[in-house]
C-alpha cells in the first residue's frame, strides 16, 4: 500500500508540474485583463515583462528568507509583538477596506446575484414562482442551497437588505486570511511562512473588490480553507471531532457554491487512499461523510422547497448547455459564456430533451475541432489563459459599478483608483499572481521525490480538479478565483521547501 501512496503522490505532482509549468511560463510573459466597463466582458491580453517578473520573484524569495531568519533569531517579546501587528494588519486590511467598499456606496446585486436575492425575498413572502421551470431557480436549482442560507440569515436578523449579506462576506474574506495563516502553520510548522501567506492574502485587492459580490465565491473560499484546516489537524492529532468539523465546513461550502463538489471529491479520494494505507477507519468514514452528507442536506433543502411550493422538481438547464458553451467560439471568445443556448426553452423546459439536442451539437462541434487539429491548441490556450492568467479574476469588472453614494470621499478614492490607476492595480496583482504560480511549481517539483502525508495535498488536488473542470465547462475568470486563493498555502509551502534546503533554515521554529 505504501507503493500506492508513492504512486498517488507522483501522479498528483506530475499533473501539478505540467499545469503550473504552463501557467508560470505564460504568466511570466503575458497577462490577461478585462476593461471595467459595462457590457465589455471581453478578455484582453498584453505582453508582460519577463525581467520584472523574475526580479519580483527574487526579491520575494530574499524577503521571505530574511523574514524567516528574523523571527527565528529574534524570539523576543518585541518580535512577537511585530508578528502580531503584521498579522492584525493583514486581517484588518481586508476587513476595513471591504466594509468601506460595501457601505460607502450601494453596489446593488445584478445578474445572477439579483435573481438569487430576489428569489430569497419572494420565498420569504410566500411566492415560489421563481421555482417554475422557465424561471431562474427552476433553471438553476443548484442555487437553492445558497438561497436557503441567505433566507435563514435574513430571517434570523429580521432584515431584507443585501448589505447584511455583503457584510458577512467581508467577515469571511477577512476570516480567510486567518484561515490561510492557520493552514500554512499546519503545512510548514513555520510561523514566518504563515505570516507571509497571511500578508499576501490580506493585502490582495481582488478579495476586497469581491466583498460586494452577493454570491457564494468568497464564502466557499472560507469554508474550503476551514475544512482543509480540520483535515490537516486530524492528520496530526487523530481526533474524530476534526473530521466532523471538516464535514460541517464541507456542508457549508457545498451550500454556497455547487462547484465545491470538486473539493469534496478531493477530500473523499485522499481520505480513502490515506485511510486504506494507514488502516484508519475514522479517516475513511470522515471522507465519506464529507462527500455524502452535503449532498443529502442539499437534497433535503430542495425537497423542502418542493413541498412548500407544490411545484414539481425540475433538473433545470442541462449540463450539456455549459459543455456546449465551453467548446464554442463566439466573437473570438473561446469557450466563454455569452448566452444560454435556446434549446432548453425550445424543448418546453424539458431538461432531458434539451440535453439530447445539445449533446448532439457538442459531438458535431467536437468533430469539427478534431478535423482542424491546429485549431485545438489555439482554442484551449485562449480558454485556459484567459481564465487562469487573469490576475484580477474579473473582480473590478463585476464589482466596480455602484449606485447611490454614502461616503463621497471614500468612493472617490475607489473610483479614481480604477479610472486613473487601473494599470497600476493590474501591475501589482500580476506580480502577485506570478509569485503564487511559481510557488505552486516549486511545491509540486519539491514534493515529487519525497512522499508526504497525502492530506497535505488536499488544496493541490482541488486546484488540479478545478483546472481540468475549467477546460470542459463554460469559461469565466471569476470561476477560477476560489482556486487561486486556495493556492496561497500550497505556494508558500513550495517556497518553504526551497528555503529549508539552505543551511540556516533546516530547523523549524
Amino acid at each position: 500500500m505504501q507503493k500506492f501512496l508513492k504512486f498517488s503522490n507522483a501522479v498528483i505532482c506530475i499533473f501539478g508540474l505540467v499545469i503550473f509549468s504552463y501557467l508560470t511560463f505564460h504568466s511570466m510573459r503575458s497577462t490577461w485583463f478585462m476593461v471595467p466597463a459595462p457590457g465589455m466582458e471581453i478578455p484582453l491580453s498584453k505582453n508582460d515583462s519577463v525581467l520584472i517578473n523574475i526580479l519580483s520573484l527574487v526579491i520575494f524569495v530574499l524577503a521571505l528568507n530574511l523574514l524567516s531568519l528574523f523571527f527565528r533569531k529574534k524570539n523576543t517579546k518585541v518580535s512577537d509583538r511585530i508578528y502580531k501587528i503584521l498579522l492584525l494588519l493583514s486581517f484588518s486590511f481586508q476587513l476595513v477596506m471591504g466594509m468601506l467598499y460595501v457601505f460607502s456606496a450601494d453596489r446593488v446585486p445584478g445578474g445572477d446575484q439579483a435573481d438569487i436575492y430576489n428569489g430569497v425575498l419572494s420565498f420569504m413572502s410566500g411566492d415560489y414562482s421563481s421555482l417554475l421551470p422557465e424561471n431562474y431557480l427552476g433553471r438553476n436549482p443548484q442555487q437553492l442551497g445558497q438561497v436557503f442560507l441567505i433566507e435563514t440569515i435574513l430571517s434570523v436578523f429580521k432584515g431584507s437588505d443585501y448589505h447584511l449579506f455583503q457584510a458577512l462576506i467581508v467577515l469571511m474574506s477577512a476570516g480567510s486570511v486567518l484561515a490561510i495563516w492557520a493552514v500554512i502553520r499546519e503545512l510548514t510548522g513555520n510561523k514566518a511562512m504563515a505570516l507571509a501567506g497571511a500578508v499576501l492574502a490580506g493585502f490582495n485587492p481582488v478579495t476586497v473588490y469581491y466583498s460586494a459580490w452577493v454570491y457564494g465565491d468568497i464564502p466557499s473560499i472560507f469554508f474550503m480553507l476551514m475544512a482543509s484546516l480540520m483535515l490537516l489537524k486530524y492528520s496530526k492529532r487523530k481526533k474524530f471531532s476534526y473530521l466532523m468539523a471538516c464535514t460541517f465546513f464541507a456542508v457549508m461550502g457545498y451550500m454556497v457554491r455547487k462547484n465545491t463538489l470538486i473539493f469534496l471529491l478531493a477530500i473523499f479520494i485522499i481520505s480513502l487512499i490515506k485511510g486504506m494505507a494507514d488502516k484508519d477507519l475514522k479517516l475513511i468514514i470522515g471522507g465519506v461523510c464529507a462527500l455524502v452528507i452535503p449532498m443529502l442536506i442539499f437534497g433535503m433543502i430542495r425537497s423542502g422547497y418542493e413541498k412548500a411550493s407544490g411545484i414539481p422538481r425540475c433538473d433545470g438547464t442541462p449540463a450539456a448547455s455549459f459543455l456546449y458553451i465551453g467548446i464554442s467560439e463566439n466573437g473570438g471568445k473561446c469557450g466563454w459564456f455569452y448566452k444560454l443556448p435556446n434549446e432548453y426553452f425550445e424543448a418546453g423546459c424539458d431538461p432531458e430533451k434539451a440535453s439530447e439536442v445539445l449533446m448532439e451539437k457538442v459531438k458535431i462541434r467536437f468533430d469539427q475541432m478534431v478535423h482542424s487539429p491546429g485549431y485545438i491548441p489555439a482554442f484551449y490556450g485562449y480558454k485556459i489563459l484567459s481564465q487562469w492568467n487573469e490576475p484580477l479574476y474579473q473582480s473590478v469588472f463585476y464589482n466596480h459599478p455602484h449606485d447611490d453614494v454614502h461616503m463621497e470621499k471614500v468612493v472617490s478614492v475607489f473610483d479614481k483608483a480604477v479610472a486613473f490607476h487601473f494599470d497600476k492595480i493590474l501591475f501589482v496583482v500580476d506580480r502577485l499572481q506570478f509569485i503564487i504560480f511559481a510557488g505552486m511549481l516549486l511545491y509540486f517539483a519539491l514534493s515529487l521525490r519525497k512522499s508526504p502525508d497525502l492530506t497535505v495535498h488536499i488544496l493541490a488536488v482541488t486546484i488540479i480538479g478545478g483546472f481540468l473542470f475549467s477546460i470542459i465547462w463554460e469559461a469565466k475568470a471569476r470561476y477560477i478565483m476560489p482556486y487561486y486563493m486556495m493556492m496561497f498555502p500550497a505556494s508558500i509551502k513550495g517556497y518553504y521547501k526551497l528555503l529549508v534546503m539552505l543551511p540556516g533554515m533546516r530547523k523549524k521554529d
